[in-house]
């Protein structure tokens, strides 16, 4: 049974192209996938372009009732988007009961609206502190009425966690997973320090950044662990949305690495 399969337009083989957005979704539905990831705010050009390629969208990735530019509520829902962001930034146990506090906030303000609030995950939400992953007190501490986990794949194998055991141990809670090929497992706190919030990374940040994906997301034939079985178990225990993401690439072809990812995905998806 063929599965949709959404695309981030925050891709490198996307983003760094100076495409228009008509461009972006024309290249996103031609490579096969059935919606989007956007990460600029709605507006009517967005939605006009996804009547324009038959594309859905069904989450946004612009954090939702926090600094800097923001949705247009009617235009999210004319859309059909039934998810909104909320970003966290956790390093400790207690850090994370703060931020649970918060996004448990802003999930009853999204609940409003209509919307379920998501937080996605990278490598350090897989610190193991006070006898569980920080992700587990995001999710232990938060309301799965108003909030949900979007699992990004990559970055929990790039920790060294087994996805499956910990999907299972949730049922429920990832309603939305990030599809980024991981080939290497670099361990939870093997990723660089995050900016405070409202501020941008440092350069030096964002090298360290490149030269870890460079190392980590090589061809999908060298995944350091099998995707199928996690996507299916997340689909059986209720996600909803899956994203496929590349942040580096490993030849200069880079439509070719991309389609090389989607013709293995396409084989189980």
């Amino acid at each position: 049974m063929r599965r949709d399969l959404f695309m981030t337009t925050d891709n490198y083989g996307i983003r760094d192209t100076g495409m228009t957005m008509d461009q972006e979704f024309a290249a996103i539905k031609a490579l096969g996938f059935d919606g989007v990831e956007h990460h600029h705010p709605a507006t009517r050009e967005v939605l006009e372009c996804l009547k324009k390629y038959d594309l859905k969208m069904l989450h946004s990735e612009i954090p939702y009732l926090q600094d800097g530019p923001q949705d247009d509520i009617d235009i999210l829902h004319e859309i059909g988007v039934k998810y909104v962001c909320a970003r966290v930034n956790v390093r400790t146990h207690e850090e994370a009961l703060r931020e649970a506090e918060r996004i448990n906030e802003i999930g009853r303000e999204a609940s409003k609206e209509g919307f379920k609030v998501f937080f996605h995950n990278m490598a350090a939400e897989f610190i193991f502190d006070k006898g569980e992953y920080l992700i587990e007190t995001l999710l232990k501490n938060t309301d799965p009425y108003f909030v949900c986990s979007q699992l990004d794949l990559g970055w929990v194998v790039c920790s060294g966690a087994d996805p499956v055991p910990f999907l299972k141990k949730y049922p429920g809670r990832v309603e939305l997973m990030h599809v980024k090929p991981c080939t290497k497992i670099y361990g939870s706190k093997a990723v660089f320090p995050r900016p405070k919030p409202g501020e941008r990374p440092s350069p030096e940040a964002m090298a360290a950044y490149a030269q870890l994906f460079s190392a980590m997301q090589g061809p999908w034939s060298d995944l350091a662990r099998d995707y199928e079985e996690p996507m299916k178990v997340a689909e059986s225990l209720g996600c909803r949305v899956f994203i496929y993401e590349r942040e580096q690439f490993y030849a200069e072809d880079h439509d070719a690495c991309m389609k090389d990812d989607i013709e293995n995905m396409r084989k189980f998806w």
